[in-house]
């Protein structure tokens, strides 16, 4: 990506509906693009992608791997925050905030994302065949095959590649700090930093391996209906 690629929704008063004094926005980037300080009243974070992986991986897809870690880690990274929202370029951040905020608040959700508008509901190997085909489709390196493969392998030795799972479309997501919060992002990013940076893939697995009730602790918001009315 280049620095002329970049917009950024200004972030005020009324983005969120918050007081200033109520929250803060931050945007991680690769310091290879020497942004400014702050761009648009966000704070801008530069980080050295050569120093995210240790020696022994493959860093050609360490960019990309380092910003799926930073979705699942937020809550680690800020931990004194009450409510953490992320969001990708894609995400209309705004108005998924709008929509998680009821369920952060009113029906006290640990973590809301997006519902996958195709796989959702299906079984698990279906996200992983056509992970596949969309890796291929972007020429992405063998590294990126390979780490797939492997997840999948495990997740076939553990018999949960045939379960149907509330799959999510990550590219926004919104965290209420709790205990199990944390141990979620901790296993969760762990799993995207050591194993498959295809984050969707491990997420219902993970969901289920931590405290959190799936079924209580976890919400979804149709995809197309958020997007409908960015």
């Amino acid at each position: 990506m280049r620095k002329s690629d970049i917009t950024v929704t200004p972030l005020n008063n009324t983005l969120f509906g918050l007081q200033q004094n109520q929250s803060c926005g931050f945007i991680f980037t690769s310091s290879n693009l020497k942004l400014a300080p702050k761009v648009n009243g966000w704070r801008t974070i530069p980080l050295d992608m050569d120093k995210f992986l240790p020696a022994s991986k493959d860093k050609s897809n360490e960019a990309q791997r380092l910003a799926h870690y930073l979705k699942a880690v937020a809550p680690l990274i800020f931990p004194s925050a009450n409510t953490i929202i992320y969001g990708d370029m894609k995400c209309p951040i705004k108005f998924f905030f709008l929509c998680a905020k009821e369920q952060l608040e009113q029906l006290n959700a640990s973590v809301v994302t997006l519902r996958h508008p195709v796989h959702h509901g299906k079984p698990l190997i279906k996200e992983f065949r056509a992970t596949v085909g969309h890796m291929r489709s972007r020429g992405e390196t063998q590294i990126v095959f390979d780490e797939i493969l492997g997840l999948q392998q495990r997740y076939a030795n553990d018999g949960v590649l045939k379960t149907p799972v509330d799959m999510p479309d990550t590219m926004c997501m919104a965290y209420r700090q709790t205990d199990a919060t944390r141990a979620f992002s901790a296993r969760w990013s762990h799993t995207v930093w050591s194993t498959s940076m295809r984050e969707q893939l491990s997420f219902n697995v993970d969901v289920n391996r931590s405290p959190l009730d799936p079924k209580q602790d976890v919400f979804y918001i149709s995809s197309e209906s958020l997007l409908g009315t960015s």
